[in-house]
């Protein structure tokens, strides 16, 4: 995983793991 995250990219990865859970 990446050592920096922006705000979308956060909600991004949130979504996707929603998604994929």
């Amino acid at each position: 995983m990446e050592a920096y995250h922006t705000v979308f990219d956060f909600g991004n990865l949130r979504v996707g793991f929603a998604e994929a859970a």
